[in-house]
């Protein structure tokens, strides 16, 4: 089967440029049996995830492919060319339920630029960097110890209210995941979630084991635990509180927490979002005051009450120079894109603003909102929190994205943006142009499939 495969590689080479040297074909070698042994490993891992279940369990295989190209020319440089690039990501999870109250879930990830796969320099360590991770992997056992308790342990994603500060960063190529551990009570409208990760572990398995070997070495690794309580028996609102804490134990560099509470709903026509959180404790030996307020106000358009338009303001506090105390709100592990505008140039509102804060007022339209196409359309106003140089005023960005899907299984997703550079931004980088930048999608996914 090997002989065959590089045969297709090397039929698939030469259409592509032509022979390749000697040495060339020695590495194209190795990179196929990299890629051989990953799809046999795959190919066993579901064969055998299937040997094993009873005539009563079941397996759910999931799958998605996304291909993105972008146009970037966010330098405001409108004499240079567009920046062009591609990114590709796969996905293939096999949910197992061998019994009741058990489940398994294994998600393999491929993320990479394409055309990024060069061969190596002669004398390289490794054929080809190695893209292919373990995405989430972990086990679930429902009715632990109590009958609505659930425990999940392994590596996982963990995405709480508008995902300011916690969410999974779907748009990036990668995402984010947790190994972690999280305990989840939910019974008469309520649910608790209770975990703990380990974001950074610095402590290895004794390898051999001996009695030096075994003892306690300092751990200087990065913990984040956190609370999430929802109260769902409400329909028409979400309602959320929330206690989350990092500690960075290198040096103590880092105990910082976030206390906050979330709410997200409708009333008849009426649109309308909120959240407020506070974020206290040290960072680098100093105290930590700071917060972030986030407000909007909306109403449905005409019989399709998908398409909105809707108004908001946020804020992100923000230290001034000889401030004594860290008043920036810094959400670590949030979902970046979009947070303040689809170009992404605040998608992290402490370092992206030199630790002066964020002001974002906002107005939203989706027009239209239909099974086939969508479109909707943002125009964002950015201040800082605190002056830079006496000024404020950091830019406007106007951003058009839209989904178009014929099919029940793939959609195309496209966006466009263009910011306007105010005093602050010029300042920063020199120059006076329009920052521009756009994506097209491809998005296909697996329904969910039970065998």
């Amino acid at each position: 089967m090997r002989k065959h495969f590089r045969k297709f590689v090397q039929l698939c080479g030469s259409c592509r440029g032509g022979s390749k040297s000697k040495i060339k074909r020695k590495k194209r070698r190795r990179v196929e049996g990299y890629t051989m042994r990953t799809m046999v490993a795959l190919l066993v891992l579901v064969a055998l995830a299937g040997s094993v279940f009873a005539a009563d369990s079941t397996l759910v295989v999931k799958a998605e492919v996304r291909v993105r190209g972008e146009a970037d020319g966010r330098d405001f440089e409108s004499r240079t060319p567009l920046l062009g690039y591609s990114l590709l990501r796969t996905r293939l999870g096999v949910e197992m339920r061998p019994s009741a109250n058990v489940t398994g879930f294994i998600q393999i990830q491929d993320s990479r630029r394409m055309g990024g796969e060069l061969v190596p320099a002669p004398g390289a360590m490794t054929s080809q960097p190695h893209f292919l991770d373990l995405h989430q992997g972990y086990l679930q056992l429902d009715k632990f110890l109590a009958e609505a308790l659930s425990v999940r342990i392994g590596r996982m994603e963990m995405s709480y209210g508008s995902q300011r500060v916690v969410g999974a960063d779907e748009w990036n190529n990668i995402g984010r995941a947790f190994d972690g551990l999280l305990f989840r009570y939910s019974s008469g409208g309520h649910t608790v979630d209770l975990f703990a990760s380990n974001v950074v572990s610095t402590v290895v398995p004794p390898e051999p084991v001996s009695p030096s070997s075994v003892r306690q070495s300092p751990d200087v690794g990065f913990l984040f635990s956190g609370l999430w309580y929802e109260l769902t028996e409400i329909s028409s609102v979400r309602l959320a509180g929330y206690l989350f804490h990092e500690w960075d134990k290198l040096q103590d560099q880092l105990s910082r927490g976030t206390i906050g509470f979330f709410a997200d709903g409708s009333l008849g026509d009426l649109l309308y979002n909120g959240e407020v959180a506070y974020q206290g404790g040290q960072r680098y030996n100093t105290g930590v005051s700071a917060f972030m307020v986030v407000g909007s106000l909306g109403c449905t358009l005409g019989e399709n009450r998908r398409a909105f338009v809707r108004a908001g303001y946020q804020y992100f506090s923000g230290t001034e120079p000889g401030d004594l105390t860290d008043r920036t709100f810094e959400p670590v592990f949030h979902t970046a894109h979009d947070l303040a505008g689809g170009m992404d140039y605040f998608s992290n509102p402490a370092s992206s603003t030199s630790r002066r804060g964020l002001q974002d007022i906002f107005l939203s339209v989706r027009p239209m909102h239909g099974e086939e196409f969508s479109m909707t359309v943002a125009f964002h106003h950015f201040l800082l929190s605190k002056p830079w140089s006496g000024e404020r005023g950091l830019g406007e960005e106007l951003d058009v994205s839209g989904r178009y899907s014929a099919w029940n299984s793939a959609a195309l997703e496209f966006g466009i943006s263009a910011f306007s550079p105010n005093d602050v931004m010029k300042s920063w980088y020199n120059s006076t142009g329009l920052g521009l930048w756009g994506y097209l999608a491809v998005r296909m996914w697996f329904p969910s499939t039970s065998f």
